[in-house]
């Protein structure tokens, strides 16, 4: 979530020291300037300056806020030039100005009301409208002292933080839109100004610090208390106490990282440069009030620091990265930092770095993942010097909310002599991950956003996916659905007979198994791992050009209308692939079939792809004309187009018609109908190739029906290659389900996080054609996801047809099968209940039994019934007696004194209401009764069937 409010605010006085023994004086303006800056308010020769960056900025509308606190004034500037921006080149367009400002020590912006609030050396606050520079509100205090900070919240709460005084509030809370009977105006010469009350006061006799808003929670704010600790107040409660407290000296400059509210920094005291990361989910509730001087707490995630007697004078969290922290010291030095999530084991240690370097000092739960130096350290002026050496360093910095398309994001950064420079952070090192199965995983620079090629929509939320799929129950109607949905089930059928025909063998051609192969494998003759597509009975040097050929001809595949080509069998298996036949009655039938079903546009194209002009003009005209200009358009186009081929019309004649023929066709969001108008227009399919919006099944059958074949060989393996890199699983129809498809649902997950989809398509060819530790880690991880949600049934339908599906034409079975399989699982952890070491039955165990106490196993005595050996939860209990269900240890002497029938004690679920009981006592219930013993249920339990749902 990104911040709506940029916020600078002031710390201690420090304790002003020097490195060298030389007798300096301190006056009150070098006192001062010390004080502004640690509060990022640097004072040069001519100013003390800050930069905030409005995050509501957009492209269109960039804007940045200028703070002069010597010259007592603000700017607010658009960063663009006649609507573009230039990342690199920020510039100077003055919007707004409010000069004659009160002195001031702190400020925050609110973008969002177009307001400033300053906090004065005599801890009045003041509230300021940008636009017009008018003072909107005047918010006096009792006794005077310095104002330290200042924050807005969310909507129009402000908070105001005053130096420490006895007996009063120095945290205080205003409702700027609050006009109250209570409500004073006060008049100061010829100005009125409205003043209001407080609705919350806080830390009485505690200096405030700094203060910062939780934007996700805009009644939630964090305060840094002088000195002592760090404090959240839930301002929706009626007490005054925190709700949370963390004792730490490190209490200046908070930041809270927006991107993930429960994160916050805060720095330490001047000439200490220890930065310590919060998580307010781990955290302390207040109870002790003893203060901690110490800054490696426990409370804390994490804790920089760098060796030096620096001051921090910002700390900043991205709103756009998350974890993104920048950290600027009084010496100019500028970084940044990119944490990252890590649970650190007792007693582990890290090698300090070097001494430039901020360095964790103890044990952790977030971790530097990167780093990156923007500006080094430019010595530090001394008293009495012009300080002109120091004008060049960073004085002010602020995260950047717009990013370039694939750019890192950006920091704005303000120097000493007023010039204003961004910076582009890096990009990320690789990160490296091991899983519990020992498999590594390197992420990569990926592109996101349009150009990774999926429609909005396409991918599918795998949990619903996998619920649905668990209906059917079948891999075959979850991967039609899936192959409905990405387009590569044919216009007649042709795929799902193409994939029935390679499940009874009829692709295999001279001991080569064609099945699951695309049109890209085709055409290139790339069969992958060709070991595993030859039968028993394939010839010592198999030929695949002769496979193919003899496999088009047993197929019947014949076309007249293909250009020029030496490789026809690969054409018109490509073509059969995609589900285009050439046959005239099939094309007929096919263009006739999705006429009446509605789609008359995709069958005019189908037919036009077959040079069928004829049989496109029927399918239009089939159609309702009735307020269908599309349709008309498309007829009376079509009509012109077959005139001039007739007429044979060349060069401007041609042109002209063409022309007309453009005219005639209304603008149209359908696919097929732009299709179709860029084909008539040009007078050729090379136009429709470059078609984004038509699905990309339809642009690979033109391409086979229209290209050379070097052009056709360049177009597939781009086409090919775009569609892995984009992880667009319409690329199926390109790579079939080979080694190759590995690599496009690779990146078809990293964007959808829908492995069930990758993992039911694939099962059709893996592990027999295909075969990769890669993808046996996503069966594995497919099969615990459905064991997680307790999908046990759904998981073992998979695993039954995934063996039939491994079957190879001779017989041979390549996945093993799981063996038959009746578990009794934890309804609380989803473990099994057998332990590792299943106990011995044996007679002898049983006589030699003389204890019938539970140590480890799955069993309890008669009265406790069966625990969970992983988690110690108990079985569920009977719902006619209440007892728990379960039977005991027959080693135990309850077990050997127990005159029931063993079976009796037996567990017995109904599957319908899975309501569940022991076997005696439901034989009693259901002699009597019909519904189940349970009120309200009206469940047949006796009458179903319990093979199965």
């Amino acid at each position: 979530m990104a911040s709506q409010y940029s916020t600078a605010s002031v710390v201690d006085d420090p304790q002003l020291q020097y490195d060298d023994d030389s007798d300096h004086t301190i006056t009150q303006d070098s006192y001062d300037a010390e004080l502004l800056r640690v509060a990022g308010l640097v004072r040069t020769e001519e100013m003390d300056t800050a930069i905030r960056w409005s995050p509501l900025s957009t492209a269109s509308d960039p804007q940045y806020l200028f703070a002069d606190v010597v010259g007592r004034s603000f700017r607010l500037y658009c960063a663009s030039t006649d609507g573009q921006l230039d990342l690199d080149h920020i510039p100077l367009n003055q919007i707004a100005r409010i000069d004659n400002v009160p002195a001031f020590r702190a400020f925050d912006w609110s973008p969002a009301n177009n307001l400033v609030a300053v906090g004065q050396w005599s801890g009045e606050t003041t509230v300021l409208a940008l636009d017009t520079g008018a003072q909107v509100l005047s918010l006096p205090i009792k006794s005077q002292r310095q104002c330290n900070a200042v924050a807005f919240g969310g909507g129009s709460l402000l908070a105001t933080g005053l130096e420490r005084v006895r007996n009063d509030f120095c945290l205080n809370v205003y409702d700027i839109n609050q006009r109250s009977v209570s409500s004073t105006l006060q008049t100061s010469g010829s100005s009125t100004r409205q003043t209001i009350d407080p609705v919350k006061k806080l830390a009485t006799s505690e200096g405030i610090t700094s203060i910062k808003y939780f934007l996700g929670q805009p009644n939630t704010l964090v305060a840094g208390v002088k000195a002592t600790c760090v404090r959240i107040y839930d301002l929706r409660e009626d007490t005054t106490n925190p709700s949370l407290q963390y004792q730490t000296a490190c209490v200046h400059n908070l930041a809270v990282d927006y991107t993930d509210e429960n994160y916050f920094a805060s720095a330490g005291p001047p000439r200490d440069t220890t930065v310590l990361v919060w998580d307010r989910r781990s955290t302390r509730s207040p109870v002790s009030t003893e203060m901690v001087t110490s800054t490696h707490q426990d409370g804390s995630v994490l804790s920089l620091k760098r060796e030096g007697e620096d001051s921090i004078w910002r700390l900043q969290f991205s709103s756009a990265e998350r974890g993104c922290l920048g950290i600027l010291l009084s010496s100019g030095s500028f970084r940044v930092y990119h944490t990252k999530k890590e649970y650190v084991e007792e007693g582990h240690s890290r090698a300090m770095a070097p001494e430039e370097e901020f360095v964790p000092t103890y044990r952790q739960k977030l971790r530097v993942g990167h780093r990156q130096s923007l500006e080094h350290s430019t010595p530090r002026p001394r008293p009495g010097t012009n300080g002109q050496e120091s004008l060049n360093r960073i004085v002010s910095f602020d995260f950047m909310n717009i990013l370039a398309p694939n750019q890192p994001p950006y920091v704005i950064t303000l120097r000493g002599n007023g010039e204003i420079r961004t910076y582009k952070l890096q990009s990320h090192h690789p990160a490296l991950a091991v899983s519990s199965l020992n498999a590594v995983a390197l992420s990569r620079p990926r592109t996101y956003g349009p150009s990774r090629g999926m429609e909005e929509g396409e991918g599918i939320d795998s949990s619903v996916m996998l619920r649905e799929a668990g209906g059917s129950g079948t891999i075959t109607s979850s991967v039609t659905s899936i192959q409905e949905r990405v387009g590569t089930v044919g216009d007649d059928g042709t795929a799902p007979v193409a994939r029935s025909k390679a499940q009874d063998g009829n692709l295999v051609s001279d001991g080569v198994d064609f099945s699951y192969l695309g049109v890209h494998s085709l055409w290139h003759q790339d069969l992958g791992q060709l070991e595993t597509r030859l039968t028993k009975n394939a010839p010592r040097n198999v030929s695949v050009s002769g496979a193919m050929s003899a496999l088009a001809q047993s197929l019947g595949l014949q076309d007249a209308g293909l250009p020029p080509t030496s490789k026809p069998e690969r054409r018109l298996l490509g073509l059969y692939t995609l589900g285009f036949s050439a046959k005239t009655g099939r094309l007929f039938s096919t263009v006739n079939n999705l006429a009446e079903s509605g789609d008359n546009i995709q069958a005019s194209l189908l037919a036009l792809m077959f040079n069928n002009s004829d049989l496109a003009l029927k399918a239009l005209q089939s159609g309702p004309q009735k307020n269908n200009d599309t349709l008309r358009g498309l007829s009376m186009a079509i009509t012109a187009f077959s005139l001039v081929e007739e007429a044979k019309l060349e060069g401007e004649r041609k042109a002209v018609a063409l022309q007309r023929i453009k005219e005639a066709i209304s603008d149209t969001k359908d696919q097929y109908a732009q299709a179709i108008a860029a084909y008539l227009t040009a007078g050729e399919w090379t136009g429709v190739l470059s078609l984004s919006s038509l699905s990309l099944r339809y642009r690979v059958g033109i391409a086979l029906r229209s290209l050379a074949d070097d052009a056709l060989s360049a177009y597939l393996t781009e086409q090919t290659t775009l569609a892995i890199h984009q992880g667009n699983i319409q690329g199926v129809v390109l790579t079939g389900l080979t080694l190759t498809t590995l690599d496009l649902f690779q990146a078809y997950m990293e964007r959808t996080s829908d492995l069930q989809s990758a993992v039911l398509a694939m099962s059709f060819s893996a592990p027999r054609f295909v075969r990769s530790p890669r993808f046996d880690l996503w069966r594995r991880l497919y099969r615990a996801q459905l064991n997680t949600w307790k999908l046990y049934l759904e998981r073992t339908h998979f695993d039954a047809q995934s063996t039939k599906l491994s079957t190879t034409h001779d017989g041979v079975i390549t996945l093993q099968a799981q063996p038959a399989q009746v578990t009794l699982r934890c309804n609380k952890c989803a473990e099994a209940l057998h332990t590792d070491a299943p106990p011995d039955l044996s007679a002898r165990s049983v006589a030699s039994a003389t204890s019938g106490r539970h140590q480890g196993g799955i069993f309890g005595d008669a009265r406790s019934g069966t625990v969970c050996p992983k988690c110690n939860a108990h079985l569920p209990r009977c719902v006619i007696c209440d007892m728990w269900l379960g039977v005991p240890d027959p080693r135990s002497r309850g077990a050997l004194t127990g005159s029931r029938d063993a079976f009796a004690d037996a567990l017995e679920v109904c599957l319908a209401c899975n309501h569940m009981y022991h076997r005696g006592h439901a034989e009693e219930w259901f002699a009597g009764h019909e519904k189940c013993p349970v009120p309200d249920c009206e469940c047949r339990c006796n009458e179903l069937d319990t093979g199965g749902r």
